[in-house]
């Protein structure tokens, strides 16, 4: 039986140890949306990015399993995922995009990884690359 986690996820299993399993290259990007899911929204700081996924940043806890849709602050795109993980204000989403707008997403990742000033954790790259 296949795993129901995306192989682009961290495995986050609360031992402390992070094994970084994800098939694409995340990339830190200064961004920040809302997270909408059952008649309610958060507010959300990206902390890493790729079109397939991100490691948000809340301060209410997002429900593993929960739907909803990610709007980022200056793209049009709403982002339907799924909450993978989330534990001490950080959830994991995974996207559920369509061709189209996962290149639009990408985009959007290469024109603001450039902007700001991030100290980037070990194993994301700037998204200058993408």
């Amino acid at each position: 039986m296949a795993s129901p986690v995306p192989q682009d996820m961290v495995d986050r299993a609360g031992d402390g140890r992070r094994r970084d399993r994800r098939a694409v290259q995340r990339y830190a990007v200064p961004l920040s949306g809302r997270w909408i899911a059952d008649g309610r929204w958060v507010h959300t700081v990206i902390e890493s990015m790729s079109h397939r996924g991100a490691a948000l940043s809340c301060l209410v806890s997002l429900r593993v399993g929960e739907a909803g849709i990610l709007k980022l602050d200056d793209l049009d795109v709403p982002i339907p995922g799924d909450v993978r993980w989330a534990h001490d204000g950080l959830a994991g989403v995974a996207f559920t995009l369509g061709e189209i707008d996962s290149e639009r997403l990408r985009e959007h990742i290469a024109r603001h990884g450039t902007r700001g000033c991030l100290e980037l954790p070990p194993g994301v790259v700037p998204a200058s690359g993408v």
